[in-house]
């Protein structure tokens, strides 16, 4: 359900919408300056690292996404708080 909210919000941009399956767990992503980078994927049974540069350049632009989506700190406590006493 909340997928489809999601890219109902936004129907010509699919990317975005195809990629919301990828957070179903928490991933990392660990860069550095001498070798490529990896990323590690949380999943319901257990976690996998992966270093094929196209995985990690696709979890890269997803983190970015979700970064540049993302409300400042505060904004967050204050809707989280706000959807908490059902003003919301």
């Amino acid at each position: 359900m909340i997928t489809l909210r999601l890219c109902s919000a936004r129907p010509r941009e699919t990317n975005e919408c195809d990629s919301l399956p990828t957070l179903l767990g928490a991933f990392i992503i660990a860069a550095f300056d001498s070798s490529p980078g990896v990323v590690y994927v949380e999943g319901a049974i257990e976690g996998q690292v992966a270093d094929p540069p196209a995985l990690v350049r696709k979890a890269t632009v997803i983190f970015n996404r979700l970064r540049a989506e993302a409300l400042p700190r505060s904004a967050s406590r204050d809707l989280i708080l706000k959807a908490a006493v059902g003003d919301g």
